[in-house]
């Protein structure tokens, strides 16, 4: 049978405590991407210094003063993957309601609303099958669009769509294109 010498156990150990501490910083590096619309709004309001403490203090999220600062420094990457996350929903939810994806994200909240109470919508479908899987991309799009876009303040998200490179529109084009062919069939 063989042991594990006293030396290296305590190596082990060490290894152990080191992994730990930085799996929580780990899971905490992701906060920023998805705490930063939340960030922006606040710091209309608030410091970063006053947000890092709220963080800690109600939520119990260790996030610093200056990191904050530095994202909202270098916001336009964080605008871009907020935009790259809520985007495939507004095509989805274009295609159906015939409007540009780029528009869906500009309407005002009352407006989206209003849009996911009409009952005709364009399903391109070939069977009943497939209006099932349509209409349950749509509605995924829906909650997608309501909790993480329409959510935040038009200034937040004015400021977000500004931001988006003009690249990353023109790239789109394809996109629009086949989602109007698509979209350009049998109605629900």
């Amino acid at each position: 049978m063989t042991t594990i010498d006293e030396g290296l156990t305590h190596v082990g150990e060490e290894l152990v405590r080191y992994a730990a501490e930085v799996a929580e910083f780990s899971a905490q590096r992701g906060l920023v991407d998805e705490l930063f619309p939340y960030i922006y709004q606040a710091s209309k309001r608030m410091s970063t210094r006053a947000i890092s403490r709220f963080l800690k203090e109600e939520q119990g999220i260790k996030l610093s003063a200056v990191t904050i600062a530095k994202a909202l420094k270098v916001a336009d990457k964080y605008w871009l993957a907020w935009y790259e996350s809520v985007e495939p929903a507004a095509r989805v939810f274009g295609a159906a309601h015939d409007i540009d994806p780029d528009d869906v994200l500009e309407l005002e909240a009352g407006h989206f609303d209003h849009l996911c109470g009409e009952n005709t919508l364009n399903l391109v479908a070939k069977n009943t099958q497939q209006v099932e899987e349509k209409w349950g991309e749509y509605e995924d799009a829906v909650s997608v669009l309501q909790s993480q876009w329409f959510k935040f303040d038009q200034d937040t998200r004015q400021t977000c769509l500004a931001l988006v490179p003009e690249d990353k529109e023109e790239g789109e084009e394809e996109k629009k294109e086949a989602d109007k062919e698509n979209a350009s069939g049998s109605k629900q």
